[in-house]
């Protein structure tokens, strides 16, 4: 069953850019959130706790788009550092790797996992053929909080 309505997201089919839009949401969210849920483990900071929960959210919301459109989610939510793309597990194991040396290193990894989303979700709404409203609507609010999540840890970096 959907978290969300169909009557919110539509239903129907999405072209192939559009599902390889959404899969990609799925698989950042997702590294967002199993960075983050690591660095608080080793850190114990909340500021990790709380994006880590608002990564889960995003996830949901994208599993819950994926669900409307009758797409297989394409990953394990709770398998950590398991990515249905390419690089992301290296990316996942790079970033814990470097944000483990220091809380100044995971600051610094975070402001690169947020760097990477903005980047990726920025040039998803960039594509012409990603047109269906929902999916904008979804890419839109994931751009919002990784910039929300990019300025709270960048403000962290520089104290």
């Amino acid at each position: 069953m959907s978290l969300i309505s169909t009557d919110v997201y539509g239903s129907g089919a999405l072209s192939e850019a559009e599902s390889k839009a959404v899969t990609t949401a799925i698989n950042t969210s997702k590294l967002g959130f199993d960075v983050y849920l690591e660095f608080f483990k080793v850190w114990d900071k909340q500021v990790f706790a709380s994006t880590s929960v608002a990564q889960k959210r995003n996830m949901s919301a994208v599993a819950s788009l994926m669900d409307s459109y009758d797409m297989d989610i394409p990953l394990d939510p709770n398998a950590p550092g398991s990515f249905s793309l390419p690089g992301y597990s290296a990316m996942y194991h790079g970033y814990i790797s470097s944000g483990s040396a220091s809380l100044e290193d995971a600051y610094r990894a975070a402001v690169d996992v947020e760097t990477l989303c903005i980047d990726e979700i920025s040039g998803l709404l960039r594509d012409p053929h990603v047109s269906t409203p929902a999916v904008r609507r979804l890419l839109n609010k994931l751009l919002s909080t990784s910039q929300e999540n990019l300025d709270r840890f960048t403000k962290l970096l520089s104290q």
